[in-house]
C-alpha cells in the first residue's frame, strides 16, 4: 500500500523545510510514501492508495494525520476526499479565494475553523469525527481508487474540480473536527515576505508542536504478559507507533506456555526486549520484573490485551513535565465483552479536584485509575514499594492507593487508551477480590475513616458479597483479617452500615 505525498511548487525551488514535517509523520501499518513534486503546468498521472496533497507553503504539524485518515477512510468507505479544513457552502461568487482567504491563518489553526465546516471540538479528532462540505481545503487527503483518472497539478491544485467530481460521483466530501493545528498554511496574505515577523511569532507560539522542539526524554514501557499470543503484537505495535517516539518496550513473559516469545520476537524494532520470569509469579511480580530490567527512569505500564493511542506518550509526558508532576494517568474507553456497551472512565461528574489533589481520598472509596493509564516516576515507584505480588487481585489499585498517598498527581483529561474486557482477568477471581479488597481495607482503615469513606467501603464490599451468596462468609473473614492486623475494634457487620 502507498501514500503519494504531492507538492505543487510555484515559487519556491526548495522544499527542504516541508520535508523536516514530512519526514517524521507517522506511517499506518503496511504502508511506504512516495514524495512527488509538480509545478503547476505538470500532469503526469500519479498512482497511489492516498494521496496527501499539498503546496509548497504548508507545513504538516500533526505527526500522525496520515495514520489517522487511513483510519476514518477504512470506516468510512464513502468518503473520497478529507481535508483540514472546508466550507459548508460557498459565497455568492462561488470562489474559495475570496470566500475563505481573508480567514486563512484561522482555518489551520481550529480556533475559529466553525466559520469554515470545523467545529473545534473537546479531544482530538482520532476517533473520526469529522463533518461534510461543500468543498474541503488545507491539507487534504484523497483516496486513490476515487480518482484514478485524474492527474496532477491542473487538477488538484484546483480543489473544486476534485470535490465537484466526488460529488457526482456520489462521494462525500469531509473535514476532520479539530481542537489544534493540523498543518500551518504559510500564505501570501498571511506570511508574505514583508511581514517576517508574523511568521515568527506564529512559530514561536506553537513550538510545542513543531519539528524544531527539545529532545524526548527515555520512557521505558513494561507489557506483562501470560498466554497472550493472540492479543500482545497490537499492544506492542501501539506502542512503538507513538507519536512519542523514545521509547523502550520491555515484554515481561510470566511464564506463557503458548507461543508469545515467538510473537515478540517476530517484531523487528529494536526498542523491543522480551524478558522471562524465573516463575510464574501473577500480574504483579511481572510488572515488579519489568521496572527491575527497565534502563530508563520515567515508567508507563501497558496490558497485553490493550491499545494506547497515539498521542498518550506525548501528551503524558509533556503534562509531566509542565506541571511537576511524579504520576500522570489519563482516561480510558473500556469496551464489554462482544462490545455490548461502552464507557469512559473516570465518569465526567467527578470533579477535577478530586482526580488530582484530592485523588488519594477518591481512591480510598473506588479506584478510577487503570494501570495502563500511568506513566511514573521509577522514584516514586519503587519509593512505594512496587506491585504486591502476594495479590492475585486488584494488584494495581492497591499500589495506586499508596502512589497517590505519596506523590504529586497529574491527570489527562481525555481517553489515552482502550480497554478491553477479557473472560481470563484474573479481577474475576472471586475469592483472590475479596481478599484484596479485605487486604486494602486493613492497610489503610484509618485514613478511610478519617476521610469519611469507612463504610461506604464495607458497604460496597456486602453488597457484592450478597449479590453472590456469600455475604456471611466474607463478614466472618473482614473480622478475621482485621484482627490479623489488629484492628478488629474497627470491624462492622452489614446490618450496622446498610
Amino acid at each position: 500500500m502507498k501514500i503519494g505525498i504531492c507538492i505543487v511548487k510555484n515559487k519556491k525551488s526548495d522544499i527542504s523545510e516541508n520535508l523536516k514535517y514530512i519526514n517524521r509523520l507517522t506511517l499506518p501499518d503496511g504502508f511506504e510514501t512516495e514524495i512527488i513534486e509538480k509545478k503547476c503546468d505538470e500532469r503526469e498521472p500519479i498512482k497511489a492508495d492516498f494521496w496527501l496533497c499539498l503546496t509548497e507553503n504548508m507545513y504538516v504539524f500533526d505527526k500522525d494525520i496520515l495514520v489517522k485518515a487511513v483510519r476514518i477512510f477504512n470506516k468510512n468507505e464513502d468518503i473520497a476526499i478529507l481535508g483540514a479544513t472546508g466550507l459548508e457552502a460557498l459565497g455568492k461568487n462561488c470562489r474559495w479565494k475570496e470566500s475563505v482567504r481573508e480567514g486563512a491563518f484561522a482555518l489551520f489553526n481550529g480556533r475559529e475553523a466553525e466559520r469554515y465546516g470545523s467545529t473545534p471540538v473537546e479531544g482530538d479528532y482520532e476517533a473520526g469525527s469529522i463533518c461534510d462540505v461543500c468543498v474541503a481545503g488545507g491539507l487534504i487527503m484523497i483516496r486513490g481508487d476515487a480518482f484514478n483518472d485524474i492527474t496532477y497539478t491542473g487538477d488538484l491544485y484546483n480543489v473544486f474540480s476534485v470535490c465537484a467530481k466526488a460529488k457526482r460521483d456520489g462521494k462525500r466530501v469531509c473535514v476532520l473536527k479539530q481542537n489544534a493545528p493540523i498543518v500551518m498554511y504559510e500564505g501570501e496574505e498571511e506570511f508574505c515576505d514583508e511581514n517576517e515577523e508574523l511568521r515568527e511569532a506564529f512559530l514561536k507560539e506553537n513550538k510545542d508542536v513543531l519539528v524544531y522542539k527539545k529532545d524526548e526524554k527515555p520512557v521505558s514501557v513494561v507489557i506483562p504478559t501470560y498466554n497472550r499470543a493472540y492479543c500482545i503484537k497490537q499492544a506492542v505495535e501501539s506502542v512503538l507507533n507513538q507519536t512519542y517516539k523514545n521509547i523502550e518496550v520491555v515484554v515481561t513473559d510470566d511464564g506463557s506456555t503458548d507461543n508469545t516469545e515467538e510473537v515478540v520476537s517476530a517484531i523487528k524494532d529494536d526498542r523491543v526486549r522480551f524478558v522471562k520470569m524465573p516463575q510464574n509469579g501473577g500480574p504483579g511480580a511481572a510488572r515488579n520484573f519489568g521496572v527491575e530490567n527497565a534502563k530508563y527512569d520515567i515508567i508507563a505500564f501497558h496490558d497485553s490485551d490493550d491499545i494506547w493511542r497515539y498521542e498518550k506518550l506525548e501528551r503524558q509526558v509533556k503534562l509531566m513535565e509542565a506541571g511537576g508532576y511524579d504520576m500522570v494517568y489519563g482516561r480510558y474507553s473500556y469496551h464489554y465483552f462482544l462490545g455490548s456497551y461502552d464507557r469512559i472512565n473516570p465518569a465526567c461528574e467527578i470533579k477535577m479536584a478530586d482526580k488530582t489533589e484530592n485523588i488519594y481520598k477518591t481512591i480510598l472509596k473506588k479506584n478510577i485509575i487503570a494501570m495502563p493509564t500511568i506513566v511514573v516516576k521509577k522514584e516514586l515507584f519503587e519509593k512505594a514499594g512496587g506491585f504486591n505480588p502476594q495479590l492475585k487481585a486488584l494488584e494495581d489499585y492497591e499500589l495506586c492507593l499508596r502512589l497517590t498517598s505519596l506523590g504529586k498527581i497529574g491527570f489527562l483529561n481525555e481517553p489515552v487508551i482502550d480497554v478491553y474486557a477479557s473472560r481470563g482477568s484474573v479481577s474475576s477471581d472471586v475469592n483472590a477480590y475479596f481478599y484484596s479488597r479485605a487486604y486494602m481495607v486493613c492497610i489503610h482503615v484509618e485514613k478511610m475513616i478519617e476521610t469519611g469513606v469507612y463504610d461506604d467501603v464495607l458497604k460496597d464490599i456486602y453488597i457484592r458479597a450478597q449479590s453472590i451468596g456469600v455475604l456471611e462468609q466474607i463478614e466472618e473473614f473482614m473480622r478475621q483479617m482485621l484482627a490479623s492486623c489488629e484492628k478488629e475494634i474497627y470491624y462492622k457487620k452489614y446490618q450496622e452500615i446498610c
